[in-house]
């Protein structure tokens, strides 16, 4: 049973590094809008201690001849503060951005198909196709309606084969000029104080933001 419940509390170490105490997301559709009301009642809730911005799609990731689909997961700034993701990088650090270059950190399972090499030597180029532009059917119209990135490993985190295989973490702005959005988010994601109830804040926030939206906590 020891045994057992040891490998119960490392599990939940592993999922509570990346999944946020709780996450807000739309009712309906994909993404949101996170307006002045919806910010501000974020802000006046004394039980959070901080709140990212995050903004995810599929997208197709090649590095050199190599390439896979994977999930792009655009995090603003705090977004180090609301999980532990920075805890686990085993190769590299944790930065999305230099003067020089744009960054972002790797699920080790990514970075192990593409054989991802964090010396800032080559980029990850990064493809979405276009929301608002319309296809013909030639193929060099079809090209034009591709946006794309140019991204630079700088870590590479491992935590689940679940989380490893799938996202590769980069700057919000630039997976929004990607998605071709200028404010709209996937979701909220929130980490609330040491003694704060979980559940009555996911209430608490559930009342407030309305129907409109899901709060959710880590269990969900």
């Amino acid at each position: 049973l020891s045994v057992f419940n040891g490998f119960d509390d490392l599990l939940k170490r592993l999922y509570n590094s990346f999944d946020p105490d709780i996450k807000i997301v739309a009712a309906k559709g994909k993404t949101f809008e996170p307006d002045e009301k919806f910010t501000k009642i974020l802000n006046d809730a004394d039980f959070i201690k901080a709140y990212s911005f995050c903004l995810e799609e599929n997208a197709m990731l090649v590095y050199g001849e190599k390439q896979i689909i994977a999930t792009i997961k655009g995090v603003d700034k705090k977004y180090e503060e609301v999980t532990g993701l920075d805890t686990m990088i085993v190769k590299g650090e944790y930065r999305l951005e230099t003067p020089e270059v744009m960054c972002g950190i790797a699920g080790q399972g990514i970075a192990y198909n593409l054989g991802i090499s964090i010396d800032y030597a080559y980029p990850l180029k990064i493809y979405i196709p276009s929301r608002t532009k319309k296809i013909t059917g030639s193929f060099s119209d079809a090209a034009d309606n591709i946006n794309q990135s140019m991204v630079y490993a700088a870590g590479i985190f491992s935590i689940q084969q679940e989380y490893d295989t799938k996202y590769f973490i980069m700057p919000l702005a630039e997976v929004a000029q990607l998605l071709e959005y200028e404010n709209r988010i996937s979701s909220a994601e929130i980490k609330i104080k040491k003694n704060a109830d979980i559940k009555k804040s996911v209430s608490y926030l559930q009342e407030k933001l309305g129907a409109n939206f899901e709060v959710q906590d880590r269990n969900k």
